[in-house]
């Protein structure tokens, strides 16, 4: 359950979507007030603009536009938080063990990107180039070195366009979208490594 505070009570209504109607205050006041929940993202606003390899770990940039709603006004807030693959891979833990989701068909976590192929030829490359101990004329130097960085290339947009899947399904799904976690995975920097998980 993504509500926190314990002086508050959760409406028991939930919408068919699996949404919440929203949260009514238990103060000791006649007036009950009720404060809708935090809103969840739209699939089509998360998407992960480039991915970075530091030293065989890759770093995501996640950018997402959430709506918030300040007094009756309701906006887009656009939110840019750096990822690494641990994080993905913890978050559907996260989800496939909260028990308000068993029976929910959680996302499984993006495989992790492998680049271990493309270095060890990268490294044959250097070794063999041009005057190396293999003897490749620069024609040969120059089309391997094309296919290498153009095998990287698509490794990189797989790996993107793969967490990117992960976390758009997360957010197409009724009941998973409302999760805590999953938004301030989306939006808190100051989550780091851990997105509170």
């Amino acid at each position: 359950n993504f509500f926190q505070d314990p002086t508050e009570k959760v409406c028991s209504k939930w919408l068919p979507d699996g949404g919440v109607i929203g949260i009514m205050s238990s103060d000791s006041s006649d007036e009950k007030s009720v404060t809708p929940p935090p809103l969840p993202p739209a699939p089509d606003a998360i998407e992960i603009l480039d991915a970075l390899n530091d030293r065989g770990r890759i770093h995501f940039t996640v950018r997402s536009s959430l709506p918030t709603s300040e007094g009756p006004t309701l906006s887009l807030a656009r939110v840019s938080v750096i990822r690494c693959h641990d994080d993905f891979a913890r978050l559907a833990r996260h989800l496939s063990e909260v028990e308000d989701f068993a029976g929910c068909l959680v996302p499984q976590a993006p495989q992790a990107p492998d680049f271990a192929v493309i270095r060890s030829k990268l490294l044959r490359l250097k070794a063999g180039g041009v005057g190396g101990a293999h003897q490749l004329t620069s024609e040969e130097y120059g089309r391997l070195k094309l296919e290498l960085e153009g095998e990287y290339r698509h490794a990189f947009k797989k790996a993107i366009a793969s967490h990117e899947a992960f976390l758009r399904s997360i957010a197409e799904h009724p009941r998973l979208r409302h999760d805590r976690r999953f938004r301030n995975f989306l939006i808190d920097e100051s989550e780091g490594g851990s997105v509170g998980i």
